[in-house]
């Protein structure tokens, strides 16, 4: 079982959630670990980030958050108590809406024209520039152009990806990581069929993460202000929870402890 603290804070217009959860034992294979937490507190502003925050990821290997804000792509580098290490600035790779960690410094950056981006980000504790040039292009070839992919999670065991394209219609993509880095063009796995699974349920979907835990993956969604635990072969959703007082959620990425947290424009956590 386990059991959770949930902090929330909440500053001025802020949308910002942080669940803390201490994993006493094993889940049962079927039990959604959303059922064991509770938002407590509110959510708060980030005082240094004026931009739009789009989403966020968690550096597995040095513990570090990176948080992502859509226009210029800029990313924010913190601690997990979200105090700021260094800016990486020159990510103009278009309109970026999520990334995630893949592991030896690497990530992958997902723009909502229906392209996802690969490459490295040094380490340091300076502000840095990185060049768009430098990442290897993956093009999707279904894409229905606006209202597209908003969220990005990635399984290191199996090297999957998986995205969620927003609405109109919402879909879910499934894709194995090329084994090559060139620019490439994929066509990716569509499991099921999202807006047929989430109706009624899900307004939008505007984030993914992958839970280790279970093998699952959890959902956000922006307008329906909910995260769903969800089967990614069929679709099946095995628990819910809602977020309170977010404005715009759309960002959802775990800590090294399970703890959730959730970004939301402008600038909140």
């Amino acid at each position: 079982f386990l059991y959770i603290y949930h902090l929330f804070y909440r500053v001025k217009k802020i949308n910002f959630v942080y669940l803390i959860i201490v994993q006493i034992s094993p889940l049962l294979s079927q039990d959604s670990p959303l059922y064991q937490y509770s938002q407590t507190t509110y959510p708060s502003s980030i005082s240094y980030i004026e931009d739009d925050l789009s989403g966020v990821a968690i550096n597995n290997d040095n513990g570090h958050l990176y948080l992502i804000e859509d226009d210029y792509g800029t990313i924010w580098e913190t601690d997990q108590d979200l105090t700021l290490i260094r800016t990486i600035y020159g990510g103009e790779f278009g309109d970026t809406e999520d990334l995630v960690y893949l592991g030896n410094h690497e990530y992958a950056i997902v723009i909502e024209s229906g392209e996802l981006f690969i490459g490295g980000i040094p380490t340091g504790d300076f502000d840095i520039n990185i060049d768009p040039e430098n990442f290897q292009k993956v093009t999707f070839d279904i894409h229905d152009e606006n209202s597209g992919p908003e969220g990005i999670a990635f399984d290191t065991l199996s090297q999957t990806f998986f995205v969620v394209k927003e609405k109109n219609p919402m879909v879910f993509y499934q894709f194995q990581r090329p084994s090559g880095t060139s620019d490439t063009t994929i066509i990716p796995n569509i499991p099921f069929d999202a807006e047929n699974e989430f109706e009624g349920i899900m307004e939008d979907l505007s984030s993914i993460v992958f839970d280790y835990r279970t093998g699952r993956v959890l959902i956000l969604s922006d307008e329906t202000k909910r995260l769903i635990d969800v089967d990614q072969s069929s679709g099946d959703i095995i628990g819910a929870m809602s977020i309170y007082n977010m404005e715009q959620p759309e960002g959802v990425c775990f800590n090294n402890g399970y703890d959730i947290l959730v970004v939301g424009e402008p600038n909140y956590y």
